[in-house]
């Protein structure tokens, strides 16, 4: 990037910048943070160019649009890990599902840790909820037994 960033707008998870290039069109990012393996990394996702995208409106409604359409059993499955989880909007899990990369179980039990004693433990009652949470996402089954 060569030139000054300016953020644009704050939305809730990020902000959106435009940053100018001096050899090539300007260029919407998406900023923002997401926890992984304990720790807070910043990302940044590339929207698009003026070019593609001329008005702040526009690059807005593209990063609204950042979200996946959801089948309901995925819907019910993110929403039950969203609740229980508190930091959902860092979540490789979130990144994932926004930016329509392929959704594993490995991203829901990623969350099945807690920290006992000084150090991070996996909890099976935690891991069993993960994957009771991924079931209802990816194959529809409802089951409360964890």
């Amino acid at each position: 990037m060569n030139g000054v960033s300016k953020p644009q707008n704050r939305f809730q998870h990020g902000s959106l910048t435009l940053v100018k290039n001096r050899t090539a069109p300007d260029t919407w990012y998406f900023r923002f943070y997401e926890e992984r393996n304990g720790k807070r990394v910043y990302r940044k996702r590339r929207i698009g160019t003026v070019q593609n995208l001329p008005r702040r409106r526009d690059a807005e409604k593209a990063v609204n649009g950042l979200g996946a359409s959801l089948s309901q059993q995925q819907f019910d499955g993110l929403v039950s890990f969203a609740f229980n989880v508190r930091n959902y909007g860092s979540s490789t899990l979130f990144g994932n599902v926004s930016s329509g990369t392929a959704v594993t179980e490995a991203n829901f039990t990623a969350y099945g840790h807690a920290h006992v004693g000084g150090k991070l433990v996996e909890v099976p009652s935690l891991m069993a909820r993960r994957r009771s949470e991924y079931n209802i996402y990816a194959n529809g089954v409802y089951d409360s037994s964890h």
